[in-house]
């Protein structure tokens, strides 16, 4: 992290003179970072399979984080505007890397069959290869679901209405119940 504003380069430095000048901004923004970034690790975990990808990921989410950190205005935690600025980004590297969504279904059936072995929340194979098989946009819901937002702090951050977040998690279910019954 402590050569993190450094990779930022003389761009951004011109662009944002005031949060490079300002100690204090920086070492809050800094702070908040440190405080949260097990959210960066499990999103980009999420988002990405190979670990240069998700490396790549959380820099460029960093650099977004930090790009935006001036209209930050606290009217929302400061884990709730990362996730928003976070999962923008990685929706837009998602889109770019992946192209189609489409996963082979038959690929996890031994992740599958071992299923009951352990309860599903614990079975990081299975919940990784579902979230592989989404959407960067569906794997944003889900992932936030999973955190335990609610559907209304989930439509603030992703800018939809409540309802919009019960009708597309209830299409993600029904979408991987099919796949996984053909298993």
């Amino acid at each position: 992290m402590g050569n993190f504003l450094g990779e930022l380069g003389t761009n951004s430095m011109k662009r944002y003179p005031d949060m490079f000048n300002n100690r204090k901004k920086k070492q809050q923004f800094l702070a908040e970072i440190e405080r949260h970034q097990e959210i960066l690790h499990s999103l980009c975990r999420a988002f990405f399979q190979g670990e240069q990808d998700r490396e790549d990921a959380r820099q460029e989410i960093l650099y977004q984080l930090w790009k935006s950190y001036p209209q930050f205005r606290g009217e929302a935690k400061f884990s709730t505007w990362m996730y928003k600025v976070a999962l923008n980004t990685l929706q837009k590297l998602g889109r770019k890397k992946q192209g189609k969504y489409e996963t082979d279904f038959k690929e996890g059936k031994e992740i599958w069959d071992n299923r009951f072995d352990q309860p599903a929340w614990e079975n990081t194979q299975l919940i990784a290869f579902i979230l592989q098989s989404l959407s960067p946009e569906d794997k944003s819901l889900v992932i936030l679901k999973w955190e335990g937002y609610s559907y209304k702090e989930i439509g603030e951050i992703l800018g939809v209405s409540s309802n919009v977040i019960g009708t597309r998690l209830h299409r993600i279910k029904k979408h991987i119940q099919k796949h996984m019954a053909y298993v």
